[in-house]
């Protein structure tokens, strides 16, 4: 017995599934008619586009663009010629300006290239379709520039590509001039002002020069400071001799002038002769009288005479150590004011540098701005010169290299590429919305679905087939002899619900979330299978929209389930035989389905129905629909529950699927309904 399979599927970590290839190209069989449909239907709609096109004829007129200036004399400060990247970019836009485009199609227009009714039409909207037929292209780090016009008429596009390098060239020609014209008026009236100013600042120098008595002031500089220098060398030497001289007073102001004892070991005293020489005349006479007063007594005349002449010499030592000292005290006095006057003959000499230096600085800054007037005075005087040697030149900073020629073949449309590029777009499209179709499809559609989105144990794939145009019988039909596809998924179903199931699990209700889902399909098939193997009937409890009638060959009963309920009728007479297969019907519609199938009847009925059969199955309406399935699930042993494929999303199913699980009864399984064969649920 042929058993499902699932998809093989590719498992990444983190648990993140990723399609194989064997369900891709069961997507892509699935469509296999669709997405060539599509790409076909695109192309001939290209095809069609293309036909209908005009040609377009496109003509190329080459221009180089200088990036310098080419007049005789340099005046690139008056036309404001900036570096070549710059430069030609601005060129560029230039091109692709609107005047240099009005300017062209006016000259287009005066030649009769080109008609304009102004009755019909304004000029700036002409402009406007004109300018879009235009192109300009720079060649990359050269100074070439392409200028492309494209139009049906090929003559028309080699006359509008020649007339925007013209124009562009005149424009060029009309701005220098114009440009020249407006600098040239501009620098005359400021060479006025700039004559006054020069004037003015020369007159300045020189009243400053009279007022100042100023002939040599560079010589005047260098004389006050050599004499500067000068007294700042003497300075320095008055100012050593003034210390030396201020050491010797100091020395005697702190002996005493009275105390010739001490005076007489200073330096200064010692290094005088005439009184070393008084000393050593001194020690003579002592020697002198120490001798006599060996002989003689004080009295003594030669002791007299000797003790006179040791006195006259003390006071003459004295009296020089005296003139010593007041010679000390002159020369510090005369160091002093020596030191003092030159030292105010430096403060004049620095002084009259100072205001030397002052009226130099100011001399030169006078100076500076007269020649600095007389400079920009210059600069001026020689642009107008050049502006009027150059204002009448006749040249360009570009030139037409070579001139746009009529084209002898159309630029566009490349047909070929176009219908070639939209059979390719169209299939890679049909490809994109078949996968996202497939990727934003959150339906039951395969067998693995069952279990991974659903949590349910699959008990068989039933392969969807075409129903008959004619109305009738239903030709999905089990048949114990025949080895179609439906007949073995039914028999899967069968071998399931007896291998999961135990010994005492004979009643089973059949439901599905939404109605369409081929419940009641499934349930009389499974139970004409069930019957081959022992007594099996077939309970039809959906009592507002009945079904049953469609898959019985005999005349439709008039009474069934409903007429049981309500007292009216009796069991046998309502249940009929379909070959093997007991069908007891839900018989008349009836709203109070719900209050049926709660009452005690029902349940008492479906107990003495046990016992007379060996399975039963029970056909309700969908969960969603009404909660008449759940009533009947709380008294049966089992719940087949059937899921149309494509049919309804996996949230409300497992939403239904909730409420089932809510009474109490077991979910034998789920039955996948209508499964498309194409995705090759099947192996042999």
């Amino acid at each position: 017995m042929n058993q499902p399979v699932k998809y093989a599927t590719v498992v990444k970590p983190g648990n993140t599934e990723v399609i194989s290839i064997y369900e891709l190209f069961s997507v892509l069989k699935m469509y296999r008619w669709l997405i060539p449909a599509f790409t076909l239907l695109v192309t001939l709609a290209a095809v069609f586009f293309v036909h209908i096109l005009k040609p377009q004829y496109r003509a190329t007129a080459t221009l180089m663009i200088e990036d310098r200036d080419k007049s005789i004399i340099s005046i690139k400060d008056v036309y404001g010629i900036a570096g070549s990247d710059t430069y030609l970019n601005t060129q560029y836009e230039i091109l692709r300006s609107r005047t240099v485009m009005e300017r062209a199609l006016r000259d287009l227009i005066s030649q009769g290239k080109v008609s304009f009714d102004k009755n019909h039409q304004s000029f700036n909207t002409f402009l406007d379709e004109f300018a879009k037929q235009y192109s300009v292209s720079l060649v990359r780090k050269t100074q070439i520039v392409y200028i492309a016009y494209q139009s049906e008429s090929p003559e028309l596009a080699a006359s509008a590509a020649n007339a925007i390098a013209h124009a562009y060239i005149d424009a060029w020609l009309d701005l220098r001039l114009a440009v020249s014209n407006h600098a040239k008026d501009w620098m005359e009236v400021r060479l006025k002002d700039l004559t006054a100013e020069l004037e003015e600042a020369e007159q300045a120098l020189q009243s400053y020069r009279d007022h100042q008595g100023l002939i040599d002031l560079g010589g005047e500089l260098v004389l006050s400071r050599s004499e500067l220098t000068a007294l700042t060398e003497s300075l320095a030497e008055i100012r050593g001799q003034l210390a030396a001289a201020e050491s010797i007073y100091q020395q005697v102001r702190n002996t005493g002038k009275d105390n010739f004892e001490d005076l007489s070991s200073l330096p200064i005293v010692l290094q005088s002769d005439l009184l070393q020489r008084l000393k050593e005349d001194k020690s003579v006479l002592e020697l002198e009288v120490e001798e006599l007063s060996r002989r003689y007594g004080p009295k003594h005349p030669r002791m007299k005479s000797a003790l006179s002449k040791v006195e006259s010499i003390n006071q003459n030592i004295q009296k020089q150590i005296r003139k010593i000292v007041q010679g000390a005290e002159r020369e510090y006095e005369v160091a002093l004011a020596n030191e003092k006057a030159i030292q105010a003959n430096v403060e004049r000499a620095r002084a009259q540098v100072r205001e030397i230096n002052r009226k130099q600085f100011r001399l030169n800054e006078l100076e500076r701005q007269v020649q600095t007037k007389r400079d920009l005075y210059d600069v001026f005087f020689t642009r107008i010169g050049e502006t009027q040697a150059t204002s009448d030149l006749n040249t360009s900073n570009a030139r037409i290299v070579d001139e746009a020629i009529v084209p002898l073949r159309p630029h566009s449309p490349e047909k070929k590429l176009i219908v070639v590029s939209a059979a390719a777009i169209a299939f890679v499209l049909a490809l994109v919305l078949v996968m996202i179709r497939e990727m934003l499809d959150n339906t039951i559609r395969i067998s693995r679905d069952v279990e991974e989105k659903l949590q349910q144990k699959l008990l068989a794939v039933i392969p969807e087939k075409k129903q008959p145009k004619r109305k009738g019988k239903d030709p999905l039909k089990f048949s114990p002899v025949s080895c179609d596809a439906f007949s073995e998924a039914i028999r899967t179903v069968r071998s399931s619900i007896q291998l999961g199931a135990s010994p005492d699990q004979k009643v089973f209700a059949v439901t599905s979330t939404v109605a369409s889902e081929g419940k009641t399909s499934i349930a009389f098939n499974t139970a004409i299978a069930f019957a081959e193997l022992g007594r099996t009937l077939l309970i039809e409890t959906n009592m507002r929209k009945p079904a049953i009638q469609k898959y019985i060959d005999s005349v439709a009963c008039t009474e069934g389930l409903v007429d049981i309920l309500q007292n009216q009728a009796h069991v046998d007479s309502c249940i009929s035989q379909h070959g093997k297969l007991s069908v007891l019907a839900s018989g008349s519609e009836t709203a109070a389905a719900q209050d049926l199938l709660a009452s005690e009847r029902f349940s008492n009925l479906l107990g003495l129905l046990r016992k007379q059969y060996d399975y039963i199955f029970i056909d309700c309406p969908p969960v969603e629909q009404v909660s008449d399935a759940l009533l009947v699930a709380e008294v049966c042993d089992g719940i087949l529950y059937i899921v149309g494929a494509g049919k309804t999303n996996v949230e409300r199913v497992n939403a239904a699927l909730g409420r089932v699980n809510q009474s109490g009864t077991n979910i034998t399984g789920v039955v996948l309904n209508k499964a498309d064969p194409s995705r090759t649920l099947y192996k042999s």
